[in-house]
């Protein structure tokens, strides 16, 4: 085998492996990429519980069609209910 050769089939494996790299970073960049819009939800949804809770601790509304419907509103959240959305 000549120098030449030799030189190019260096040149053949470390431009493989350069590609076999950029293949595992891709597939390890869509995965992680996979997981976002699930996690941008629940941030929407406690977004969501957290702007319908009342300002500044104020009572609850004690209207009169929540008073009928029997509706609670709770005072505050815990981890778990937050979870469970």
């Amino acid at each position: 085998m000549s120098a030449s050769a030799m030189l190019e089939a260096v040149e053949d494996a470390s431009t493989l492996a350069k590609v076999a790299v950029f293949l595992v970073v891709q597939a390890l960049m869509s995965r992680s990429f996979s997981f976002k819009p699930a996690r941008s939800v629940s941030i929407r949804r406690i977004l969501a519980v957290i702007s319908d809770l009342p300002l500044g601790g104020e009572p609850s509304p004690s209207g009169s069609s929540a008073g009928r419907s029997g509706i609670t509103f709770p005072e505050y959240l815990s981890m778990e209910d937050l979870a469970s959305y």
